[in-house]
């Protein structure tokens, strides 16, 4: 099958869908391919109720409700949408651009808009067997509808912006959750325990890659996860003669290094030490 039209435009997420507004000001006809079985992208993929804040003249909006509204904006332009397929194929012909899909859909066009961001949605699946027969039960990889999550224990795994936000909105409805919030006054590099936690050298080493009043991504610590926020850094250096302390964590070092080094040799040269046999 094959189409002709103004311009074509890979990629049906917000970004796509407000080009097909902007074009159609110009009176532009659009056909957009996206990998997806949706329009929106991954606003309706992954967070549909996750509220978003960085819209222009929406203090705040749900990934869904914004989908919906760019819809609605670009309803009396009339474009096309050819989903679950990929751009596969672009070449140049003559007066534009030809464009095959990955189910042999044809289209020409003059102009081609990419508007896919990240490129292609697809869903990173744990290495599990029989995986398909969890999957949209108890397994998920967006979540389209928190209702289905009420009175559930639920398990969030990934560390990046999406898993931390996820986790805030879901604990209210979730059956159980445990969350601690605990207050360090002072955290050192010199004691990697952090106080009303314990032994934690990975909590400690993330505060100290954390800036002032930001939060750190999920820390796997010995004991749980973590997320820090950093309120303030004292900069207040010790006062003193520190000479004799750095001269005993040199030759601590040079020891340990000589020591480590005569035995790498040692087993590399596969000498055997037989001077007990003389002395």
């Amino acid at each position: 099958m094959s189409h002709k039209t103004d311009v074509i435009i890979i990629g049906a997420g917000p970004v796509g869908l407000f080009a097909v507004f902007e074009l159609g000001l110009l009176n532009l006809k659009c056909h957009l391919v996206d990998n997806l079985d949706k329009v929106g992208g991954q606003c309706s993929e992954l967070y549909p109720e996750k509220h978003i804040y960085d819209i222009p003249a929406y203090p705040t909006i749900t990934g869904q409700e914004l989908t919906d509204n760019l819809i609605l904006q670009i309803k009396p332009f009339e474009p096309v949408f050819h989903l679950n397929q990929q751009a596969e194929n672009i070449k140049k012909v003559e007066g534009g651009w030809m464009l095959t899909t990955s189910q042999n859909i044809i289209i020409e066009a003059k102009c081609i808009v990419v508007a896919a961001g990240a490129g292609s949605f697809v869903s990173r699946k744990p290495p599990l067997e029989n995986i398909a027969e969890f999957e949209n039960k108890s397994i998920f990889y967006a979540i389209r509808d928190k209702s289905k999550f009420k009175g559930k224990k639920i398990i969030i795994a990934g560390g990046g912006d999406s898993a931390l936000d996820w986790t805030n909105d879901l604990a209210s409805i979730a059956s159980s959750n445990s969350t601690t919030v605990v207050s360090a006054q002072k955290a050192t590099m010199a004691n990697l325990s952090v106080q009303g936690i314990g032994y934690e050298p990975e909590l400690v080493g993330s505060i100290f890659g954390t800036d002032v009043n930001s939060i750190s991504a999920p820390i796997t610590g010995n004991n749980a996860v973590y997320v820090v926020e950093v309120i303030a850094i004292d900069d207040e250096k010790l006062e003193g003669n520190f000479s004799q302390q750095k001269t005993n964590i040199v030759n601590q070092a040079s020891s340990a290094a000589n020591g480590q080094s005569y035995n790498a040799l040692k087993e590399t040269a596969n000498v055997q030490d037989n001077r007990s046999d003389f002395y």
